[in-house]
């Protein structure tokens, strides 16, 4: 995509020609691709039957709409501080003097306001992009402004996720990875469930829908907006920012609020209707999924996937319904915690046509193909926590070197399970278990064989403690999966070979 301005895009991406963004960081992909589809959806509000624009020029006139007429809503750098600018809320009159706010906190690169923090500033530099062009600032704008979290006293999270120190994940059915099939996937969506989720989450069907146009008074606690009054597809921003010039560069500066922006959405728990955020069920509880440092290990996709009773998908995962054209999955998200972030997750799996219409467009059959997952999930931690972990202890005398041993078994199953789980989906259940042991409990060994060549095993007593490891290791087999372990010491005969 060449540069160019925003409705440029919008029409280049009804027009199928966006392929990447590649001044967008991974981080960053989320948040771009839900504002570029929020604000198609809200600019088109009014006009339900009116069809996907592809030129410019109408775009133009939708967002100078979307925006009641202000044109410099859409621009970066705007001197008067009583008007908005891109995601920057005006000034309110009564406060138009600086020194009645202070100068705030001043951010000199983009990535210095972006939603990654890192430990001790050497795990991804905040200061890394040097020379860094305007799109840099539009990006860590929208990062930090819609799925920003609480990072101390003053500066306060945005609404839709799970508390301050949570994040806004996603999880979203897809024909491809491409930005323009993503784009003209997710919009008609959030137009025809718009009064559905209006409705069953108390918005306003016409409310406010661009919250950085609003006067925001840093320094009151009741400037806030109340969530009855915004539209339920909303942009929200989390902080008081202006973008200045100063000596030929552009800065960033931030004040401390006295409140969160919007006002009663805290006992939601971000249970908003957010089109890409799951719902996690805990009994009568629900609250929005977090993502977590461990990210998108098969047992938490399988959980989002296919656990109806523990999970709910957002609306662009259809409520776990596909349509014709999804092929993918994709799972994306920044872990956050108290004081940083635990890295940025993705994940994309695949779901073959026959998956899609066999399982997943009937509750009874996801529901099995949820049992067989999670039986799955049950022999692959048995064979490592009862089979494989006490026979590498053994080489060693100690649990702590066999982690990363662990560890890669995990990877090595997590690679595969899904591509099995689809070819196995209608097997009866005993027969589906056997071919998943045959898989699973190979590799286990494999680990177990190569171990005395990975690990520090004790010379003198290295042949000892390899036959003592591979003893536990084949009679914990035997006590967990008895079933297996005669299967391979009697195996099969042909019809031939019994003749």
């Amino acid at each position: 995509m060449r540069d160019g301005s925003l409705p440029d895009l919008l029409a280049a991406l009804v027009r199928r020609e966006v392929r990447g963004f590649p001044r967008v960081r991974a981080h960053q992909a989320h948040p771009w691709h839900a504002f570029l589809v929020q604000i198609a959806a809200l600019a088109l509000r009014d006009r339900p039957d009116a069809p996907l624009p592809d030129d410019p020029v109408v775009w133009t006139e939708l967002l100078v709409e979307l925006a009641e007429g202000q044109r410099e809503a859409w621009c970066l750098l705007v001197e008067d501080v009583t008007r908005p600018a891109f995601l920057q809320p005006p000034r309110p009159r009564t406060l138009s003097q600086p020194r009645k706010m202070g100068k705030g906190t001043r951010f000199e690169t983009p990535a210095m306001i972006d939603t990654l923090k890192v430990g001790r500033n050497h795990d991804l530099k905040t200061e890394l992009i040097g020379d860094f062009a305007m799109e840099h600032w539009v990006q860590a704008l929208v990062s930090t402004q819609t799925c920003g979290g609480f990072e101390g006293r003053g500066v306060y999270g945005v609404v839709r996720m799970n508390g301050g120190f949570a994040s806004r994940g996603a999880v979203a059915a897809a024909p491809s990875l491409d930005p323009s099939s993503r784009f003209l996937h997710d919009v008609p969506l959030l137009r025809r469930f718009h009064d559905d989720v209006a409705e069953r989450y108390l918005f306003n069907r016409v409310g406010c829908r661009l919250l950085w146009l609003l006067p925001w008074d840093p320094t009151s606690s009741n400037d806030q907006v109340p969530l009855a009054d915004c539209d339920p597809w909303f942009v929200e921003i989390g902080r008081v920012m202006r973008l200045v010039e100063e000596a030929g560069s552009v800065v960033a500066h931030r004040w401390p609020t006295s409140a969160q922006r919007v006002a009663g959405a805290a006992e939601a728990r971000g249970v908003l209707g957010d089109p890409w955020l799951p719902v996690i069920l805990e009994g009568d509880d629900a609250k929005a999924m977090s993502v977590s440092g461990k990210g998108f290990g098969y047992e938490v996709v399988a959980r989002l996937l296919l656990d109806r009773s523990t999970s709910r998908l957002p609306l662009c995962a259809d409520g776990g319904r596909f349509h014709d054209d999804d092929e993918v999955v994709v799972f994306q998200g920044l872990a956050r915690g108290q004081g940083g972030t635990s890295g940025y997750h993705e994940r994309v799996v695949h779901v073959p046509r026959r998956i899609r219409l066999a399982f997943f467009s009937r509750p009874d059959a996801r529901d099995r193909l949820h049992q067989l997952a999670s039986s799955r999930i049950k022999d692959v931690a048995t064979l490592r926590t009862r089979v494989l972990w006490p026979a590498l202890k053994a080489l060693v005398g100690s649990s702590e070197p066999v982690h990363p041993l662990l560890h890669g078994y995990e990877r090595r199953v997590d690679d595969l399970f899904f591509e099995r789980l689809w070819a196995d989906a209608e097997l009866e259940p005993a027969v589906a278990k056997t071919r998943w042991l045959e898989v699973v409990e190979p590799m286990a060994r494999e680990i177990l064989y190569a171990a005395p060549g990975m690990l520090a095993v004790p010379v003198a007593r290295r042949f000892q403690l390899i036959s003592s490891s591979r003893r536990i290791y084949w009679s914990m087999l035997a006590k967990a999966f008895p079933d297996h372990v005669a299967a391979m010491n009697n195996p099969p005969q042909s019809q031939e070979a019994a003749s």
